[in-house]
């Protein structure tokens, strides 16, 4: 209206003070620290619930809330103010701890078992529908005096209150009933999935049942390969999860390089004269800083502590490749044996009873028979042995995977025989895990020294006060300095400390060095030794095995040879196949130390 009705001459202009330019100046903080704290609420949500989805189910609190504010001061006649603005900020936080309270319950119930969502849901609201309300009533009770007040300060005091009563019951009611619908619709999966997915399930069933059923209830098909052993133990062994974990936590420590101390807020009085009661006040703000190289050689230095962190993940996975390996073939191998003396048990058995027949038919002497017994017996411990060996390799490769092993038929490797070789060379390759830890150990105390020759450098301080002299403001007080290190025996015991801990740490790697060049020069001898073994085995010995049992059981039963000749030839062709096993296991793991050492 002024602005149309009321004509002022060139040079004038209108311009409004008081409350009005206070609520102008507010609004534009308002309109940053409302979404701050929104924000922030929606933040630590997310840190208290590690799920985006329940904490979206949670922040329609917020909306909840509002409606009622706005509906409270429509219907008591009050406009929008800096007060209701900071009682929306209050009861958007309320609102949203009942919210926080009713979901972590129906977490809580959901890790206890109770999977029906219509259950959960009613045990959660009938267990949280009194704290959720006794939460709701304190603070409307508490917030009626100042909605109803009357006296000085009520024009601040009504809005606020107001806000907040009118929105905790709308936050209140409509928490304990739609967010449960919103919930169970967040924890049902999509009905139009359901309809398309279980055909097709039915279909995939009736389509292939005698694969499916084969594959689940005889094990005796199921087959481990020694790549799902590793894959499996990478995944779920208990320490490289803590090596892992191990990273993370360097990681989070880098951020603490750059450490500046605690901020000092002091508030003193200087008297001037003791005479009188003149005296000067000052409320003030110091803060110190070390040398900028500090915070910077700091930093490197935990940088390295998360590659030295990284290095030892890589060793840990190499060592866990390793250790299932071995476990592997150890199982594998005392599987194959265990069937193999299963055979021999079903061979002595048939030799047994034909001993038995030929005695009680005067063919043979008690003799045999005995010693047919014997030999039944002495097998029969072999392949108890064995199934006791089987179950020990076993129990060691589940410890490894962390899992439980079904699968009953020997491993294509096994069968396949040796491993390969990536690599033979006559030295050591540089790649080597083991050494690559020492190098960081080394540059670790590079680092560490670097680090305490900072501490020889001097810090900064800055000082700044307001002051009040005899009651009159006005005054200030400001000062820089910097604290210059003038003693140097601690700092330099560090610094020598540093530097012998480097020689420390490059003597290790030249021993470490010797160690491992002589380790792998052992296993070139060994694994030569072993390869020349295996090739007699599978050009001559296993080919002689399978003959001098298949043809003792043919001469023995046609009568050609003696049962003395029989226990000979199955005892002969038993120890080459044995021993062929037990050489290729040693073959083996020796390829894998071989491997690594060459970090392969």
């Amino acid at each position: 209206k002024l602005d149309k009705n009321l004509g002022l001459p060139p040079g004038y202009y209108v311009t409004y003070g008081g409350e009005f330019e206070n609520l102008q100046r507010a609004s534009k903080r308002l309109s940053i620290v409302v979404p701050v704290a929104l924000a922030m609420i929606f933040i630590i949500l997310f840190i208290n619930l590690r799920s985006f989805k329940q904490t979206i189910l949670i922040y329609t609190a917020i909306p909840f809330a509002a409606v009622g504010g706005v509906f409270a001061l429509w219907i008591r006649g009050m406009p929008f103010s800096i007060s209701a603005g900071i009682g929306f900020i209050a009861l958007f936080g309320v609102a949203v701890l009942n919210g926080l309270v009713l979901i972590s319950y129906l977490n809580d119930l959901k890790a206890d078992g109770v999977t029906d969502i219509k259950e959960r849901i009613l045990k959660a609201t009938r267990s949280r529908l009194r704290p959720i309300f006794l939460t709701a009533a304190v603070d409307i009770l508490g917030f009626l005096p100042m909605a109803i007040s009357t006296g000085a300060g009520a024009e601040v005091q009504r809005p606020l209150a107001t806000v907040v009563i009118g929105g905790l019951v709308t936050a209140t009611l409509l928490t304990l009933v739609l967010l449960p619908i919103f919930y169970s619709f967040s924890e049902k999966p999509f009905k139009m999935a359901k309809m398309f997915l279980l055909p097709l399930i039915l279909f995939l069933g009736l389509s292939f049942p005698n694969s499916a059923i084969a594959q689940t209830t005889d094990p005796q098909m199921q087959i481990l390969t020694l790549d799902e052993a590793i894959n499996g133990a990478l995944t779920k062994n208990p320490g490289l999860e803590a090596s892992s974990l191990n990273i993370e936590q360097k990681e989070k420590l880098e951020k603490t390089a750059f450490n500046i101390p605690k901020t000092n807020i002091y508030l003193g009085e200087e008297e001037v004269d003791p005479n009188s009661a003149a005296a000067v006040k000052s409320l003030g703000i110091s803060q110190s800083i070390e040398f900028p190289t500090a915070y910077f050689n700091r930093r490197k230095l935990y940088e390295k502590e998360t590659d030295l962190a990284k290095a030892n993940y890589t060793l840990d996975e190499y060592q866990l490749k390793k250790d299932v390996s071995k476990a592997y073939y150890n199982w594998g191998v005392s599987l194959e044996k265990r069937q193999f003396y299963k055979y021999l048990d079903s061979v002595y058995s048939r030799f047994y009873e034909a001993a038995v027949l030929r005695f009680d038919t005067g063919e043979a002497s008690s003799l045999e028979k005995l010693t047919a017994k014997g030999k039944q017996e002495q097998v029969r411990l072999q392949l108890e042995k064995a199934q006791a060996d089987y179950t020990s390799y076993k129990n060691n490769l589940e410890r490894w995977m962390n899992q439980k092993i079904s699968a009953q038929t020997v491993p294509q490797e096994i069968k396949n025989g040796a491993l390969p070789i990536y690599s033979l060379s006559d030295s050591l390759p540089k790649t080597n895990p083991l050494l690559e830890i020492q190098e960081s150990q080394i540059e670790l105390s590079e680092r560490e020294i670097k680090l305490q020759r900072s501490q020889f450098l001097p810090d900064f301080n800055a000082q700044y006060a307001k002051q009040q002299v005899n009651g009159t403001s006005g005054f200030y007080a400001w000062q820089v300095g910097i604290d210059i290190p003038l003693f140097f025996g601690s700092h330099r015991g560090k610094i020598q400390g540093a530097k012998m801990n480097k020689d420390i740490q490059e003597r290790r790697y030249q021993d470490l060095q010797l160690q491992l060049n002589s380790s792998y020069n052992n296993l070139l001898i060994q694994i030569r030794q072993l390869q020349r073994q295996l090739e007699y085995y599978e050009n001559e010995g296993l080919p002689l095995s399978e003959q001098l049992l298949k043809n003792a059981d043919i001469l023995f039963y046609t009568g050609e040879i003696g049962y003395v000749e029989y226990i000979q030839n199955i005892d002969r062709a038993v120890e080459i196949k044995i021993s062929w096993m037990d050489t290729l296991l040693n073959y083996n793991e020796t390829i894998l130390e071989l491997n690594y050492l060459t970090g392969k």
